[in-house]
């Protein structure tokens, strides 16, 4: 908090598109107690990138369409239509047609993004939990405990991922539970890293230094005062993972080692682009579920992006 009660000085530290707004007429500006909140402008920062908005827009329709698909869609996900037969075209009553077992694509395709949704959001929550814990350990107390949680997140990271998926998965079986627990478990080392690199600046603050004289316990050091000043680069770190685990869960049900029919998600659904003959010629068959799975990473990379200007420190230069 930045409070300014000198007027020549008020009018050098606002920002451009502040600086109009200062009173003209007679006399100088009388300006006292002027207080500018970083919250407010990393928040203005943000709403200023309009991709940002773009994508806040984008991603908020996604999840209202996918919250509300029974109001969207006369449709059950799994309802077989035999009336209308497979892998029919759009027409009035299937507006996207049907699949290989006289489904409704429309139908999977809200249906599954409730999937896709939870298992993108759930395994970054969790990855987050790990990595943050496992963190801020390290960079706190430093020492053995640093070593021992580095030398085992390296371990982690050396491991190739397709491999640790398919021993999980062949152990637990594929299922969005084993989803969202097998992406958290390859998430988790680079938050790790991130906030113990954090951490080893902020525990040479002289702040914390203080908290320490006066015999403030570590967890509420951790807890109340290191952890609020990570969680800018956490919300960026976590915009993009919901992106990344939202590409992985569609990697790994068209692989078959994710969700498994007739359980819908966006990646077994365009499981039907396997066919040279439905990629060809029956393209309504798959398109719309990667339509959606790439407007949904593009809609979480551009407000990643925008989070990641507003919480900048070098961004108030530039607005």
């Amino acid at each position: 908090m930045t409070q300014l009660n000198d007027p020549s000085a008020l009018a050098t530290s606002l920002p451009e598109g502040e600086m109009a707004k200062l009173p003209v007429g007679l006399g100088a500006p009388q300006v006292v107690g002027y207080q500018v909140s970083p919250r407010r402008a990393a928040l203005r920062r943000f709403f200023r990138y309009r991709l940002a908005i773009v994508g806040l827009i984008m991603l908020s329709a996604i999840l209202l369409m996918a919250l509300f698909a029974p109001l969207l869609t006369p449709w059950p996900p799994n309802w077989v239509d035999f009336s209308t037969g497979a892998r029919q075209p759009p027409d009035a009553a299937h507006v996207l047609g049907t699949d290989v077992s006289a489904r409704d694509i429309w139908a999977r395709v809200l249906y599954g993004g409730r999937t896709s949704i939870i298992v993108g959001f759930g395994a970054v929550a969790l990855y987050l939990i790990i990595g943050t814990l496992l963190g801020l350990a390290a960079g706190y107390y430093g020492r053995f405990v640093d070593q021992a949680i580095m030398r085992f997140t390296d371990t982690i990271m050396a491991i190739p991922p397709l491999l640790l998926i398919i021993v999980f998965v062949a152990v637990v079986g594929p299922s969005i539970a084993s989803v969202i627990v097998v992406i958290g478990l390859l998430g988790w080392p680079v938050t790790a890293r991130l906030v113990r690199g954090q951490l080893l600046v902020l525990r040479e603050s002289e702040f914390i230094t203080a908290a320490h004289v006066v015999g403030v316990p570590d967890r509420t050091i951790l807890l109340r005062h290191m952890l609020p000043n990570i969680l800018g680069p956490l919300t960026v770190v976590a915009t993009f993972g919901v992106a990344t685990a939202v590409l992985l869960e569609s990697s790994l049900s068209f692989l078959g080692l994710g969700v498994r029919p007739p359980e819908a998600s966006w990646g077994n659904l365009i499981t039907e682009a396997v066919s040279p003959v439905v990629l060809t010629r029956l393209p309504w068959q798959w398109v719309p579920a990667a339509i959606a799975i790439t407007t949904t990473v593009l809609a979480v990379n551009f407000i990643g992006d925008g989070l990641r200007d507003a919480i900048d420190p070098r961004a108030t230069k530039r607005a």
